[in-house]
C-alpha cells in the first residue's frame, strides 16, 4: 500500500461543517434554543450551548476513542451515526436542566454564606473559626489572608480592627428587628470592640482607610462552650462590595484579660 494513503487512513478525518453532521447540528441547535428558553436562559447562553455542543461532538468523534468524524457522514456506519446523534439529543435536553440545578445550588450556597459561627479564641495562633471577614465573606485563611473584620478574642469581646490600617467601628442596637435595620445609627459607636449578647443586632462600619462599607449582623445564639452563631447582610445601599485593599496580615494578639467594651 502507498505510504501516503496509509498515513491518511490513520489520521483523523476532519470534514467541513456540511452534509449529514452539519444539517443535524443545525436542527439540534434550534432544539437547544427552544429548550433553554423554557428555563429562562438568554439567547447568548443558547448560542454558547450550541457551539459547545458542536465542539463536543467533533472532539468526541475525532478524539481518543478511535472514532473518526467520517463516521458521522453518510459513508459511516449507521449504528455509529445513531449512537452519536443520540448523545447529541441527550446533551441538548440535559444541559438546561443542569444549568437550572447549578443556579439553585449557587443560590443555596449564597444564602448559607450569610450565616457563620465564631468560636472563642484561646491563643495567639491562627484564627480558624474565631474570626470572620465581611470584606471577603469568608472564614477561610486562603481567602481572607488574615484581613478579617470580626475577632472573638479570649476577653469575650468582638474586635473590629484586627490589623494595621483599619479604622472600623461597631454599634450595638440591642434587640431590634434585624430585617428592618436599613441605615447606620448616628450615635452609639465603639471604635474597638463590643460584647456579644444573644438577640442583639449590630451595625459595623468597615473602613480600611481607603474604602468604606456598612454591614449588619445579629448574634442569634450564644453558647456556654464559647460559640456564637451569627447572621449578617450588607446594609441597604451597600449590596455592591467596594474594592477593598488586598494583601495579607498577621494575627492580632490576645487581650491582657477581661475588659469593657470600648
Amino acid at each position: 500500500m502507498d505510504p501516503q494513503r496509509l498515513r491518511n487512513r490513520t489520521r483523523p478525518v476532519v470534514r467541513p461543517a456540511t452534509g449529514y453532521l452539519s444539517g443535524n447540528l443545525v436542527y439540534f441547535k434550534k432544539n437547544v434554543a427552544q429548550r433553554t428558553s423554557q428555563f429562562g436562559l438568554t439567547i447568548t447562553q443558547d448560542i454558547r450551548m450550541a457551539v459547545t455542543l458542536e465542539k463536543s461532538v467533533v472532539q468526541l468523534t475525532a478524539g481518543g476513542y478511535g472514532w473518526g468524524v467520517s463516521h458521522l457522514t453518510p459513508k459511516g456506519d449507521p449504528a455509529m451515526r445513531f449512537s452519536c446523534l443520540s448523545l447529541v439529543v441527550a446533551t441538548a435536553f440535559s444541559m438546561p436542566l443542569m444549568a437550572a440545578d447549578d443556579t439553585a445550588r449557587t443560590r443555596k450556597q449564597e444564602k448559607k454564606s450569610n450565616e457563620f459561627e465564631l468560636t472563642i479564641r484561646k491563643d495567639n495562633g491562627a484564627y480558624e473559626t474565631a474570626a470572620f471577614s465581611f470584606r471577603f465573606a469568608s472564614q477561610s485563611l486562603r481567602v481572607h489572608r488574615n484581613l478579617v473584620d470580626l475577632v472573638y478574642n479570649r476577653c469575650g469581646n468582638l474586635h473590629v480592627n484586627a490589623h494595621g490600617g483599619m479604622k472600623s467601628r461597631i454599634a450595638d442596637l440591642g434587640v431590634v428587628n434585624f430585617d428592618k435595620v436599613d441605615t447606620a445609627p448616628k450615635k452609639g459607636w465603639r471604635i474597638d470592640c463590643a460584647r456579644p449578647h444573644e438577640g442583639h443586632v449590630f451595625v459595623q462600619e468597615i473602613n480600611d482607610g481607603r474604602q468604606k462599607a456598612y454591614i449588619k449582623f445579629v448574634v442569634t445564639t450564644v453558647q456556654r462552650n464559647g460559640t456564637l452563631k451569627v447572621k449578617w447582610s450588607p446594609l441597604k445601599g451597600n449590596e455592591r462590595r467596594p474594592e477593598f485593599r488586598r494583601g495579607s496580615a498577621g494575627t492580632m494578639g490576645q487581650c491582657g484579660g477581661l475588659h469593657r467594651e470600648r
